[in-house]
Formats: structure tokens, sequence, C-alpha cells
């Protein structure tokens, strides 16, 4: 979260999500959050030597402490690289080892809740009695120097945390607390929402019919658009039925104005496809079909994904300026695909707060619970990585590690047909990736061959399976339309797996959710670059949207992620600057298009591509 009276550092773009931390101080011309029992530290200054920040897990609370200016003093006294160590709630050691420049505490929250910023002390009982009653009996702004006395005289700490409350206190010493960000107003017409690209009325059905079920969100103000006249009255008529179905004040109107749409919005949410079914995605298929690239999605990775990111990026990032006009602290909900291209130029360009939000990793959980027989309810799971490249860290249910039963679905030869290159890459790599089989086998240079049938066989691998849900999806329409148009029909609302709403809810009543989401790598995935857009874990609450660091990826994952986001900085890059250059060097480094043609082949292909899609893309790459 960058500060409105503190300028960014003129190499770097403001955040568009506010960092894992919530600690008010100022770093590198960065005024970062940081909350402990309900209070955040503040401290004015030009440079400020130490963030300490709370990040929540599942099932812990983190509190951080790292020096990022001026001298690195060790908790011990030394001016060596600082001990990080981890405590439980009992005050008892469980682990250490050592950072670059910063320190750890984590904090085990013995529940496993993950509803909370709160900073838990040491100990549950008099430790975190007198922090509380060093906040309450101080000044409305108590010093952080009282607080940290208060946990000091804890005499049941271990010597690593006292030294590490000791070196805490010099560094805060003089800083002050403020009270926590409460819930965000809302006025009595609840939150305005903009839809854009409401004309995709199924999606948006899903979405309205979640925020309108939220007790709290039922009067908001709902301002759907598109640039289809005929798909967003339609999207129009079933947002005024959901609205009836659920009994909701909601107001709810339509406009092709995107101006109108995002005057003082709160949120909004993005489903746009530029260019559509015909002519673009027709045209990512079958020119390279001409030259012997088959593909089965297209629209995040490989010549298919490349060119929806060169021609979507710039609708994106007019939508922006004209969100910077009209609603600057708007929270962008972005759905579009190819999901980190476009996540990474907005950071790039925008200041607007941007998270991207897929259903992937849900979806994956559901579809993991249904093969080895455990209620999705039940599974607890950390996934990190990039968008449709992420993978299951760890899966458990009760404590029990789960992975032994997702290997036994294998063993007893019950893999599904439809997920054969999912199951294949868990035995290869030993982690289960979050998206299908289909998108995930045009990732890689190893499942789709030309002169390989018995591959496609194998892995049953479903070539032009995007076109042909495109041409479903349209023989539907019409039928689909007249049935949630026919008001002699009960319109069904049910609760979708979807982040949106959640996020919405959380922001606006505090009430805490963790999702997962797509956002910059600011230090969040070790081993992945600083910048690109990776998807981790994210509390929401009042406070807003903040990512938790994961730290380094298996080196392996990483490795294989690494293949992806060369293709996605250089599209990003030929996108922002025009250099078309780049989009050949994009094509070249794709690992499927690069295992199947020749370099002049994909030099041609670009060619080919590009001026098939001039009208589409920034005149730039064609000067």
């Amino acid at each position: 979260m960058v500060s409105k009276d503190l300028p960014p550092r003129a190499e770097d773009a403001p955040a568009a999500i506010a960092p894992p931390i919530e600690l008010h101080g100022v770093i590198d011309g960065f005024r970062l959050p940081a909350c402990i029992n309900g209070w955040v530290i503040k401290r004015e200054g030009d440079r400020f030597a130490t963030d300490l920040r709370v990040e929540v897990r599942r099932g812990q609370t983190v509190l951080v402490a790292a020096a990022t200016n001026g001298p690195r003093e060790d908790v011990t006294g030394d001016s060596t690289t600082p001990a990080a160590f981890v405590i439980d709630c009992n005050g008892i050691a469980t682990g250490a080892e050592l950072l670059d420049g910063s320190l750890r505490v984590v904090v085990v929250d013995g529940q496993g809740d993950t509803s909370t910023l709160e900073f838990y002390a040491p100990t549950r009982d008099a430790a975190q009695r007198e922090i509380e009653t060093a906040a309450l009996q101080t000044a409305d702004a108590p010093s952080a120097d009282a607080v940290l006395e208060a946990l000091a005289r804890n005499s049941s700490l271990p010597a690593a945390a006292a030294n590490a409350i000791a070196h805490a206190r010099r560094l805060l010493a003089g800083a002050s607390l403020q009270p926590r960000t409460a819930a965000r107003a809302q006025s009595p017409s609840g939150p305005h929402i903009a839809f854009i690209g409401a004309g995709s009325t199924v999606f948006a059905k899903s979405l309205l019919g979640d925020i309108l079920s939220e007790p709290e969100l039922a009067a908001s103000r709902i301002c759907l658009y598109d640039i289809d006249a005929e798909r967003l009255r339609v999207s129009e008529i079933v947002a005024g039925r959901i609205g009836q179905a659920l009994d909701s004040p909601a107001r709810i109107e339509a406009t092709m104005d995107l101006g109108h749409a995002l005057d003082g919005a709160d949120y909004a949410i993005n489903m746009i496809q530029v260019g559509g079914y015909h002519p673009c995605t027709v045209t990512d298929f079958d020119i390279p079909k001409r030259f012997g690239l088959r593909q089965t999605i297209a629209d995040t990775l490989g010549v298919g994904g490349i060119m929806r990111g060169l021609r979507t990026i710039p609708v994106l990032l007019d939508m922006a300026r004209e969100m910077e006009r009209r609603c600057p602290d708007v929270l962008h909900l972005n759905y579009v695909n190819p999901m980190a291209m476009n996540c990474w130029a907005l950071r790039r360009a925008s200041p607007i707060q941007t998270i991207g939000l897929c259903h992937s990793v849900q979806g994956t959980a559901a579809e993991l619970a249904r093969d080895i027989g455990v209620p999705v309810e039940a599974i607890d799971y950390t996934v990190a990585g990039i968008n449709h490249m992420a993978f299951y860290l760890k899966i458990t249910c009760n404590g029990e590690d789960l992975y032994p039963r997702i290997r036994q679905v294998v063993a007893e030869g019950r893999v599904p047909a439809h997920d054969r290159v999912r199951y294949d890459m868990l035995g290869r790599l030993g982690y289960f990736v979050t998206e299908s089989s289909e998108h995930f086998a045009e990732y890689v240079p190893w499942y789709i061959k030309r002169d390989r049938p018995a591959l496609l066989d194998r892995f049953n691998i479903p070539l032009d399976e995007y076109p042909r849900r495109c041409e479903a999806q349209i023989a539907e329409w019409n039928g689909l339309s007249h049935s949630l148009l026919d008001p002699s029909r009960a319109l069904a609302v049910t609760r979708s797996h979807e982040y949106g709403a959640r996020i919405i809810h959380a922001r606006q009543t505090g009430q805490p959710t963790v999702i997962y989401g797509n956002v910059p790598n600011a230090g969040l995935i070790d081993n992945l670059p600083e910048g690109s857009c990776v998807e981790v874990p994210c509390l929401v609450d009042a406070n807003g949207v903040q990512p938790v660091h994961v730290g380094p990826l298996p080196l392996q994952l990483a490795a294989l992620m690494q293949t992806n986001i060369n293709v996605q900085a250089l599209t990003v890059e030929a996108a922002l600057t025009g250099r078309r250059e780049h989009v050949y060097h994009a094509a070249m480094l794709d690992p499927h298009t690069a295992a199947e043609l020749s370099l002049d082949e994909i030099t041609g292909l670009v060619d080919e591509m590009l001026e098939a899609h001039r009208d589409w893309l920034p005149a730039a790459l064609f000067d």
C-alpha cells in the first residue's frame, strides 16, 4: 500500500496490492502497515530501519521484523545475519534458521484460526493481558515501547524470543500506536459494484447471486456494463430476477457508458474477452494449425495466449485509466485471461489496486476430494505458484497428509480419463498442479506432438477444446437466454465457489477471509522473479487484500514456472513498449511452440498472427 502523501521510488511502480504487512513506517519511500493486538505501529521519518509485520497463514500468525535500511543488527547484539526462529503459543522455541537481513518470529495459533490479523503473544495469559493493559492504559496513541516492554516482562519467554523483543524495542523506540483499521464505512445503499463485460451473462449471474446473497451486500448498487446491447439487456433482466428471488433491495442498472459504470465505484469486476470467439479466438487456433502447431485452450500461454495478451492489455489499461479518473480507490477484481500477463501489465502501468481471480485452486481441491473420497470442506491446503501453474504444497484432512491417498488413485488405476496429464506430473514432480490437464498440456513441451498421435491418445488430450466449447455455448445461447428470461420458470440462485463476493464482503464488514489471488511478487515467493505475477494465499479484511509470504518453492516447481514466466514477461514488455521483437522472443521461448517449430517457422507464424490481429493490437507493434 503506497501512502498518498509519500511518492514511490522512481524506479518502482506503486504496489497494486498492499504487501503482506501491516506496519506503518516509512521504508524506502513506501508506507507499510502492521498490527499488534489491535493497534498499528506508526513511526514518521525519512528512513526507517525495520518493518515489523503480521502475516496470517493457514493455522498460524507470523510476526516479522526485518531490517530494510541502515545497519543490520543481530538480535544477539552482533553485526551478523540475524537469526530467525519459531515460537509457539506456549513460548517454546520450535525451530531456527538464518535469514538474510530479517528476523522472523512465527507464533502458531493453537486453534488453527486464520480469521484474524491480531498478534498473539508468545503466551496466551499474562503477557497477552499485559499488552492489552498497556494499550488500554496509555493515551489514544500508546507507544510501541510500552507494548513491547509489557511483552518483555513475561519471564517465560525463551532466550531467543527475549532477544527478539529487545531488538524490536531498539528499532521501534519512539514509535506510536494507532487504532487498527475498522470495517469500511457503508452507505445505506451499500457499495457500488461495476460489472465490466456483464454480457457474460452466466458468469455474471453466478457472481451477482453470490454478492446479493450476503445480507451486508444486499443493498449494493450494481452497474452492469457491456458493449453488446442485446447481451447487456439479457443480463440486466437476469440481474433483476436474481434480486427478486433473494428479496434484495439492490439498485440494478445497465449502461454502455464505461465512465458511468465506474463513477464512484468501490469495486470493479472485470470479465471481458477482447476480440471474442469470432474473429480472434478462431484466428488464434487456425493460423498456428497451418504451421503444424496444435493447441487445446490457448488463453494463457503459447502463441494463442501471447496474442490474447497483446490485444487485451491495451483495453485493460484504458479501463484502468478511466478508473484512475472516476474511482481511484476502486478494487479491481480481474477474471480476464491471460491472467498473469494482464495483472503484471496493470501493476506496472497503473496505480489501480488489482487482484487477479481464478477458480482453479478451489475447483481442483473439489476434484481431488472426489477422487479420494474426502469431503472438500474437511480439506486444508497451501497452494502457491503462478496462475494455472500453482501446486498444492500441502494438502491435509484433520492433520493427515492426503498425498498418499492421491497417489493411491494412480496405484489403483482410478485416474479420471480427463486428468491423466496432471496425475502423470504428480508422479514426476511430486506435487499436484491446480489447472486442468487440457490446460497444462500446452504449457509444457512433452504432451502435444504433431508426429506423436499415440501420445495424445495415451493422455486423452483434447486438441481444439476451447473452440469446441465456444461453439457449444453459442449454439446453446438462444435456449439458455430464453430460459433465464422466462418469468414462468423459477430462477435458481445458488452460491458458487468464486472468490469475488467473499473479497467484497470481507472488505466491507471487516470479517476476514482467506482466498487465493494473483498479485505482484513482492517477496512472496523467494525463488520466483520479483514483480512477476504469482498466485498465493491472501488474507482479506477491512485493511484490504494482504498476500501471504510463502517462501521458496521446491526447486523443480520454480524451474518449471520460470519457463512460463519468461513468456509472460516478454509479452508484457511488448504490449507496454511496442517492441515487436519481444513478441518473437516470447514465442521462441514458449515451451510448446519451441518444441514443435523451428525458429524460422516461429518467425513466420508470429508475422502472420500479428497481421491477422492488426486491428486489435497496439499500433506501435507495426511501426
